[in-house]
């Protein structure tokens, strides 16, 4: 039988009271048979005790001198959890006296505490280290029936060095948390501040009894960031460490430039809240004089806005604004008051602009706006004019009365464009040059023929409504080919437009205008059909088949009804559904809801697979990897466009080719067109290529041809590099 888990009270009270209870059975056991009966029940329950309880338990007789007084204590009985607590297994201890007993414990200690229990018959617990044992032991002693002392020892030992470590932990973690000089703040899981450090109340300007308790996205986040704020805190709660450079808000309303480091905090298998750490980078991120950011992290910015509007269907807009007779300023009232004008103008453009738009001082006396999310050039022009508009009365400075007039330069990047930060900067640039050539206190956008474009992109959106129904659409095949045996292992369907002008619309054109109009739900599905219906004469004549590969828009994916489209497209046309593969763009991943994940793992149940494509270019959470259920990895082809001579692309394909192999995916590279790349390629490990060095996007009847030619490799395309 077990050892009974009693509580320290529970034994002492059990015992008390069978003692008590044995004490009346036995006076008046000759009396009657049933109490002699309860006598033995009640002997055999104190027995299962004694015997089976986990702490050590010892009875003594108190030994009197010839005035009655206690002068020594003598064994009883113990039971087999003492003996091997004070490590007396095998030795009599019945009958002998405490003071000459080797126990282990100090024998001097447990005589006092025996007298004390003898003459005030009141129970003493207390803790006590044996070094004879090397244990920590919780003692309680006793009496229970007059003469007697009862005993119960526990170890304590482990519990004693969890406290110890624990005690430890925290002294370590108070003295990293109070003198680092980073601003931290500890969170619960609801994004309320349980704790600060003194670096965050010297970075932010609370004082810790301001914020305890308080959401802290309503001290330090500004309205127009919630949104992104709740994107990071739910990393955190997936698991992720965050590591992002953002504006955050002081006190007094002035902007801090911040790298936020954020982890969750887990305890027992759960997660109780967020670690935050902020540190300063103002210094990189500002103009010392007028505190607007700089040109470095302006261009940042921009570089990760024109990433994350691709594809949304909205455009992205710079403005490159020059200051008029600063030069003049200077030259009359000096560089003290010419720096005051530039503090003055940067004041006075913040308050202009809604805070979703950023303004950065360029560099001299130009200053650059970024306007994210626009929908029509004249948002562009309107904002032009408002900060023109702004500048028109002058600045008084040190009693001078200063007019400065300002040029500005715009250029816009349409949405899905492939034109970098620094293009478009130029473009604006060259743009505001003109406006100069024209004239003070005006704004030109770098192309005249801008309208006409907003016009044709018009004009595409209503051709597209009906280009299904005139059949105007049809799909072509990029081979994808296994390394090393260069064996054709799947294609890429790719959709064309067959223009009713007469002429053929690429998709990087006609795409972006189809999610902007919302038409690319029916389009998408139109692709997905076809690309099955294909597939299905290929699983025919090539057994057990093709896989083909078809790319999702993260506007048809959102589509309540997306799942139930695929479904239907693989049961009409009888494809195998392992050989479709979905391609998700990391936008996808980055902004899926449960209903987005639910889709994806319904169609992975049926066999659909799944491959994250253009994968680097964007900005998702490694963390999405390990939870969505993808296939293969495809490396974007601008890491392989200059893969011979970039040593960083190199790098990036590299670690994306060992990434994905240890988390047991398929990694393909795509824009594969020099045999000096695929040497490269096939060096690092990549599983898949697909670009025209091997073949470009052709009929279907082409891949039939190539798939009977034979089983052999796949040959380059004459006339690419060898």
């Amino acid at each position: 039988m077990a050892r009974e888990k009693l509580s320290r009270t529970g034994i002492e009270e059990e015992i008390l009271i069978l003692h008590q209870r044995v004490e009346e059975l036995e006076r008046i056991a000759s009396e009657d048979h049933e109490v002699r009966r309860e006598l033995r029940t009640s002997e055999q329950r104190y027995r299962n005790i004694f015997n089976h309880s986990s702490s050590g338990y010892s009875l003594h007789e108190v030994v009197v001198d010839s005035g009655g007084e206690p002068v020594d204590y003598r064994f009883v009985e113990m039971n087999q959890a003492y003996r091997e607590l004070m490590k007396v297994n095998g030795t009599p201890l019945e009958g002998t006296l405490t003071s000459e007993s080797a126990i282990g414990l100090d024998v001097s200690l447990l005589q006092r505490v025996f007298g004390r229990v003898s003459k005030t018959e009141q129970p003493v617990r207390f803790e006590h280290y044996s070094e004879d044992l090397g244990k920590y032991l919780d003692i309680s002693a006793f009496s229970p029936k007059s003469g007697q002392i009862a005993t119960i020892y526990s170890d304590i030992t482990a519990k004693k060095h969890a406290e110890e470590a624990l005690r430890l932990r925290t002294v370590y973690f108070k003295h990293l948390f109070e003198s680092s000089p980073l601003g931290i703040v500890l969170l619960d899981n609801d994004d309320q501040i349980v704790e600060v450090n003194e670096s965050f109340e010297a970075l932010f300007g609370y004082a810790r009894e301001e914020v305890r308790g308080k959401p802290i996205n309503s001290l330090i986040v500004a309205d127009s960031q919630v949104a992104e704020a709740t994107v990071l805190s739910k990393q955190v709660f997936e698991g992720d460490l965050v590591d992002a450079e953002s504006v955050r808000y002081r006190k007094d309303g002035s902007p801090v430039d911040v790298r936020i480091l954020a982890h969750p905090i887990r305890m027992d298998g759960h997660q109780v809240g967020i670690y935050g750490i902020y540190s300063d980078i103002s210094r990189r991120k500002r103009d010392e004089l007028t505190n607007l950011v700089n040109r470095r992290t302006f261009m940042e910015r921009l570089e990760t806005e024109l990433s994350r509007a691709d594809g949304e269907g909205v455009s992205t807009a710079v403005l490159i604004l020059d200051l008029d007779h600063l030069k003049d300023v200077n030259d009359t009232y000096g560089l003290s008051v010419g720096d005051a004008v530039l503090q003055a103008v940067a004041a006075r453009l913040q308050a202009t602009l809604r805070q979703a738009t950023s303004i950065a001082r360029m560099g001299g006396d130009e200053f650059g706006v970024l306007q994210v999310e626009i929908r029509d050039v004249g948002n562009a022009a309107g904002l032009a004019r408002r900060l023109l508009d702004a500048l028109k009365e002058p600045f008084e400075i040190e009693a001078h009365r200063i007019h400065v007039g300002a040029s500005i330069g715009i250029a816009v990047a349409p949405a899905a464009s492939l034109e970098g930060a620094k293009q478009l900067v130029s473009r604006a640039e060259r743009a505001l040059a003109q406006a100069k050539k024209e004239g003070h206190s005006s704004f030109v956008f770098h192309t005249e023929r801008m309208n006409r474009e907003v016009q044709e992109r018009m004009l595409l959106g209503q051709e597209l409504h009906g280009a299904i129904d005139r059949d105007e659409f049809y799909l072509v095949y990029q081979p994808q080919i296994a390394l090393p045996s260069r064996r054709i292992v799947g294609v890429e369907a790719l959709l064309r437009w067959r223009h009713p002008r007469g002429k053929e619309v690429g998709p990087g054109t006609f795409v972006p205008v189809a999610e902007a109009s919302g038409v690319i739900v029916p389009i998408g599905d139109w692709v997905i059909r076809s690309a099955c219906r294909q597939a299905v004469s290929w699983q025919t004549d090539f057994s057990p088949g093709i896989p083909v590969a078809v790319n999702l828009s993260a506007i048809q994916f959102k589509n309540p009804g997306f799942a139930d489209s695929v479904v239907d497209a693989l049961e009409q046309s009888g494809l195998s559904p392992e050989l479709l593969e979905l391609e998700l763009t990391e936008r996808i991943l980055v902004e899926s809801t449960g209903t987005v994940r639910d889709a994806l793992r319904r169609l992975r149940g049926l066999g659909v697979r799944f491959t994250l494509d253009d994968f680097g270019k964007g900005y998702s959470s490694l963390g999405y990897l390990r939870q969505m259920p993808l296939q293969k990895l495809k490396i974007d082809r601008s890491f392989v466009m200059n893969l011979e001579s970039n040593s960083s692309d190199a790098a990036i394909v590299s670690a994306i080719t060992v990434l994905g192999t240890k988390l047991g995916l398929k990694v393909l590279a795509e824009g594969v067109e020099r045999q000096s790349q695929l040497d490269l390629l096939a060096g690092e490990g990549c599983h898949e290529i697909q670009g025209f060095f091997f073949s470009p996007p052709v009929a279907p009847e082409d891949v039939s041809r190539m798939m009977t030619m034979g089983e052999g490799p796949v040959r380059p395309l004459s006339g690419t590099d060898h």
